[in-house]
């Protein structure tokens, strides 16, 4: 079997591009977009649990740290996972929350209110 250096090459480049990936950084986000998931500080003074079908989800309660003038002083917000009645759903990467903690969280807002943002990496326990 006799194989050309024409074909050699050809074969080669395909197997080249085939594994080239092209990444491109994504641009800044500025605007309304920035503002959808707000960074907050504050200590978490109350957590609960609830049941929407056959979803559970923890509420937490946290006091802010620096509230801005009129705005309120504590927010509520979702995380997933949490313990109803004894039927505890567990989410890989939910972060727990324990009343007294001062933390840093990322939320979003949805049609059902605030969410954690990103999960684990959505909370920061600080000092």
């Amino acid at each position: 079997m006799r194989i050309s250096l024409s074909s050699l090459v050809l074969v080669g480049a395909i197997a080249v591009s085939a594994g080239a990936t092209s990444y491109r950084e994504a641009p800044p986000v500025v605007g309304a977009a920035a503002s959808s998931a707000p960074t907050v500080t504050g200590w978490v003074r109350a957590v609960r649990a609830e049941q929407i079908g056959r979803r559970i989800s923890t509420v937490v309660t946290l006091e802010l740290e620096n509230p801005a003038p009129g705005e309120p002083a504590t927010i509520e917000f979702r995380s997933p996972g949490g313990t109803v009645d004894g039927v505890a759903m567990r989410v890989t990467g939910a972060p727990r929350f324990d009343v007294g903690e001062h933390v840093r969280v990322t939320v979003r807002e949805t049609r059902q209110g605030l969410r954690l943002s990103g999960l684990a990496s959505g909370k920061e326990v600080l000092p």
